[in-house]
């Protein structure tokens, strides 16, 4: 048996939200249950921690910060040999975190100049800023990648990627779609969005006030949501009195185009999204004679589909509480892949 056909044992989650108050897993008899499931007498190869593991948009750092050091402390019991994070939108600012401390403040402080950012890459160890929130046990196995997980293992290739640059508000700078047919790289796509996640989902929400607002607007519209408040700020600032009329028209015609016609992220099943996820994997390198398995999450909506005779493509679930169906995870045992919900005996596919 080659290295990369051994027996492997592997658990996915993704969209736990730590830090938001509607996460699951800040419940101790959760998170008690999840270790029971996972542990049953055997080692864990690997936890992939699928992106939004924590919920930098709309949570306090604070709350975030004590949250996933509690969360952390209690899945050490666990028999884990590796902890793969890849980030999400919501925890993005700690990928970019990572890689202008290495692309520009270490090259500026050397008196180098700053290099082009390369988002495809990893930093482990105490290199990962979760060394500050991890006990110490688990500081050593934990790696952070971005913006993939991948491996093969008996002939199969497995891809691991939180989801949010196959559609969404994520990709309004470039498509996976429009990156294939210009001849773009994957780091050239990354970089492109990279702007429009930082300013979504961390920046706009420091202030208490404007979280409020992109709130309660994810609330009713969805992920589409937050250009409603982005533009009704923009234009609340530059005519406060004289063009109220207009600006309300504007908000309601921008309402009803996001509703009606800009496909929403949040709740979108595999087959909506089939022709986005082939594009993103072949600006990843995905040969279609290969077979492969994609697993993301991002939309909330948990799910399987052979959507190729070579791909089947695996949405994680969520564990936050709104959801209807929540608390799923992903169990890979010897190249059987299977998704299960939480306290049921039985996989759901």
């Amino acid at each position: 048996m080659s290295p990369r056909d051994e027996k492997r044992r592997i658990a996915v989650i993704s969209d736990s939200h730590l830090g938001d108050r509607r996460s699951t897993l800040k419940n101790h008899n959760v998170v008690k249950k999840l270790i029971k499931e996972l542990n049953q007498g055997k080692k864990i190869d690997e936890l992939i921690l699928l992106g939004d593991i924590l919920d930098l948009a709309f949570s306090p750092f604070q709350d975030v910060i004590r949250q996933a050091q509690e969360f952390f402390e209690r899945i050490s019991s666990l028999d884990i040999k590796k902890i793969i994070y890849i980030p999400g939108n919501h925890d993005y600012h700690i990928w970019l975190l990572h890689i202008e401390k290495r692309d520009v403040i270490e090259p500026i402080g050397n008196e180098d100049l700053p290099k082009l950012p390369n988002y495809i890459s990893q930093f482990s160890d105490k290199e990962s800023f979760f060394s500050e929130v991890l006990p110490d046990d688990l500081e050593e196995k934990f790696v952070i990648r971005y913006p993939n997980y991948e491996f093969e293992n008996n002939g199969i290739r497995y891809v691991f990627h939180h989801g949010h640059q196959l559609y969404g508000p994520c990709v309004l700078f470039m498509g996976p779609g429009e990156a294939l047919r210009e001849g773009k790289s994957l780091n050239d796509l990354l970089i492109a969005n990279s702007p429009i996640l930082e300013l979504i989902y961390y920046h706009l929400e420091r202030s208490k006030e404007m979280r409020d607002k992109l709130f309660a607007a994810w609330e009713k519209y969805g992920s589409p949501g937050a250009f409603i408040v982005i533009i009704n700020e923009l234009l609340d600032a530059l005519a406060p009195k004289l063009a109220r009329w207009l600006i309300s028209k504007i908000e309601i015609l921008w309402m009803w185009v996001v509703t009606k016609k800009v496909k929403k992220d949040r709740g979108v099943e595999i087959d909506e999204i089939e022709h986005e996820i082939r594009d993103y994997l072949q600006v990843s390198g995905w040969q279609y004679q290969k077979p492969l398995r994609f697993v993301f999450g991002h939309s909330h909506v948990p799910g399987r589909k052979e959507i190729a005779d070579n791909l089947t493509v695996v949405n994680c679930g969520s564990w936050l509480k709104e959801d209807s169906n929540h608390n799923t995870y992903v169990l890979i045992e010897d190249n059987t892949l299977t998704l299960r919900k939480l306290g049921e005996k039985d996989p759901i596919v």
